[in-house]
């Protein structure tokens, strides 16, 4: 039990160490690497709306083509930082700033006829076009009057109104500040688990789908299962491209050094799938090849800790009895060899295979790894103990009392063992065609999908440390009980 408790809680650490090595090493591939937008484990440079913002103005200035544009997709977000600078500006950098922020008051859902200009005496109407410089005094009139609208905790209270109710009064006000309020809407579409999430989650997406300029929808009838998706593809895509349109401190900013990379987008996004808070491509890929592979492991895995023992142990005994130790060590390897041979003949000609038959090929490709890694303990152990072996009279209790001896074994040889298997397996499905873990295992290698490579690493890394403890606990109560006697 101590050494169980022992092992457990230093798994911890050593988990923590293990995701960080590996999300090093996966994400280094060839393909991976073309799919990075952001640094592995630290961001010198982290974004945010006011950084955005002052960029985007700043590459106005300097007439970079893209900049307008650049401008409009940061929206509302950006307004904060630009309105407060302002006034601090020359005139004609004003004009060119309010020129470029006009598209976003139409996105707004402001016009011409919104802008009433004092002292110049007139209404514009509906097709009018103003000027700069009416422009620019509606910007400065605009920051006065929703001065209070541009704050957190205000856009907070709007989007949970507009999440309970669909009022026609608080959709102006919401698109009013347009991509301001989407950390706030992004954060109240929550976890989908009945039918009124889905109609909340609904109600949301439209103001997103206005705000960004994309198309998040559910085609049909929104049912719970579809509207998940569609809000884990949200969040996946705030993951990406979030950071220009949130409000960041300075000490915000600097934690995003960390919080803005590869390895902690991963992390979250495992966390979220973990929690049944998203329902992605990932989790459907492995729920699908589990369902292939799992039947196949556990034959190969029974193979290798239940049938491997005993046909090893049986032929041991059976070789010793006839000719003594020369015969019991050349005999096996014959026989080990034999096996090995016809097995991997077997797979390599299989083109095409039932269930049964890989099932079946599973089950004896594990009995031999396990002979296989059996076979030196066994020697070793029947050089010195073959009188306890042979002094029993039936060959059920010979082999029962070889098992016996090389059970204290069984931990140290458990990682290897599985190793075997889970690489068996991986060749047989991909001999066979099958999509199971294996396959998409290598279909992610080739494509790149680190996600899916670090699921598959950690899943095999967390079988075998729950086999090494329950060994442990085995072994540990079986020690109590001989202490007992």
């Amino acid at each position: 039990m101590a050494e169980a408790l022992r092992r457990l809680l230093w798994s911890i650490p050593l988990l923590g160490a293990l995701t960080v090595a590996l999300f090093f090493c996966l994400s280094h591939l060839h393909a991976a690497e073309r799919q990075l937008s952001q640094p592995r484990f630290y961001n010198p440079d982290p974004d945010s709306a006011q950084h955005a913002a002052q960029q985007a103005v700043a590459d106005l200035l300097q007439g970079r083509t893209r900049a307008a544009a650049r401008l409009v997709e940061l929206g509302g977000a950006a307004l904060p930082t630009l309105l407060d600078s302002l006034p601090t500006r020359p005139l004609a950098e004003r004009r060119r700033i309010s020129d470029a922020l006009w598209p976003i008051a139409l996105r707004m859902g402001f016009s011409a006829e919104d802008i009433w200009v004092a002292g110049m005496g007139r209404v514009l109407g509906e097709f009018d076009i103003p000027t700069s410089d009416e422009k620019l005094i509606f910007w400065e009139r605009f920051g006065k009057e929703h001065a209070t609208d541009l704050a957190p905790l205000a856009v907070q209270r709007l989007v949970k109104r507009v999440a309970t109710r669909d009022a026609q009064l608080r959709e102006r006000e919401l698109r009013a500040i347009d991509t301001f309020a989407l950390p706030a809407l992004v954060e109240a579409l929550g976890r989908v688990k009945n039918e009124k999430d889905a109609q909340r989650c609904r109600r949301l997406i439209k103001y997103i789908n206005h705000a960004t300029g994309k198309d998040f929808s559910v085609n049909g009838e929104v049912t719970v299962d579809a509207m998940r998706r569609e809000v884990t593809n949200i969040r996946t895509f705030w993951d990406e491209k979030g950071a220009q349109w949130t409000q960041y401190s300075p000490f915000q900013r600097l934690l995003g050094r960390v919080v803005q990379t590869e390895y902690v987008k991963w992390l979250t996004r495992t966390l979220r799938a973990i929690t049944r808070l998203d329902r992605g491509s990932l989790s459907d890929q492995v729920s699908s090849g589990f369902v292939i592979s799992a039947p196949l492991l556990s034959a190969c895995l029974f193979g290798l800790f239940g049938l491997g023992p005993l046909i090893s142990s049986a032929i041991q005994v059976i070789l010793l009895s006839m000719g003594g130790y020369r015969i019991e060590r050349f005999g096996l390897r014959l026989v080990l060899t034999s096996l090995l041979v016809v097995l991997t003949s077997w797979t390599l000609r299989l083109t095409e295979a039932s269930r049964h038959e890989m099932f079946l090929l599973s089950l004896l490709s594990g009995a031999a790894f396990g002979t296989f890694v059996l076979q030196r303990e066994l020697s070793d152990r029947l050089n010195w103990r073959t009188h306890h072996v042979l002094s029993r009279r039936r060959p059920i209790e010979r082999v029962a009392a070889v098992v016996r001896w090389i059970a204290p074994a069984v931990p140290t040889l458990l990682p290897m063992a599985l190793v075997e298997a889970a690489m068996w397996v991986i060749c047989l499905e991909s001999k066979v065609g099958r999509p199971g873990l294996g396959e998409l295992t290598v279909r992610a290698l080739r494509d790149g999908n680190t996600s899916f490579l670090m699921a598959m690493c950690l899943g095999l890394g967390l079988l075998t440390l729950s086999l090494q403890i329950f060994a442990d606990l085995m072994l540990g109560d079986n020690a109590e009980a001989r202490g007992e006697r």
